[in-house]
């Protein structure tokens, strides 16, 4: 959920810069348990109790192991291709699949600890950085396991989800504005 950046006219040729802009994103990681697709999508396996995990040894853990530039492995349910195949179609298949792993930058990833082995995190990252890997790694770093369960976009580069617009005020938006041409053109 979250920010989606729409551009019309002229502007629609400035997609890919907007794209490889940072993006800022918050959500949900469930500890206790993995996924083959890193988040909620495919069907939770346990893994590990998660009673002796604390706020300290998560924070410890993003500290070690999520700040500045890191070597990512893109989940195997990914549209990266290999061999012109995307590679959610090879795994859907059960073909054997291994991603490379690519340089991703994280500027800041802040967490907190709830009730039943739930992380809440905001995370401050460079273009390409798969937020269900970190999940995925925050867990096995944390030796319980842990799957993305929740997630929502809330910034590309200065465009923020507080100076956004929800689709209903598009819509209206439009309506307006199509209304008023048809009486423009009377």
């Amino acid at each position: 959920t979250g920010l989606l950046l729409i551009a019309t006219g002229k502007n629609t040729k400035k997609l890919n810069d907007f794209q490889n802009l940072d993006k800022v994103y918050s959500g949900t990681i469930q500890l206790g348990f993995k996924t083959a697709s890193y988040d909620g999508e495919s069907e939770p396996e346990a893994v590990a109790p998660v009673d002796q995990v604390t706020i300290e040894v998560i924070h410890q853990a993003v500290s070690d192991h999520f700040s500045g530039e890191i070597e990512q492995i893109p989940p195997i349910y990914s549209a990266i291709k290999i061999n012109g195949k995307k590679m959610y179609e090879l795994a859907r298949k059960g073909k054997s699949v291994t991603p490379e792993p690519r340089k991703v930058t994280i500027h800041s990833f802040e967490t907190r600890l709830t009730a039943s082995g739930v992380v809440t995190f905001t995370v401050h990252c460079s273009k390409g950085t798969y937020i269900r890997s970190l999940a995925n790694d925050l867990g096995t770093i944390l030796g319980v396991g842990g799957y993305l369960s929740s997630l929502r976009r809330e910034k590309i580069g200065e465009f923020s989800i507080e100076n956004s617009m929800t689709i209903d005020q598009i819509c209206l938006m439009a309506e307006a504005f199509r209304q008023q041409t048809e009486l423009t053109i009377e």
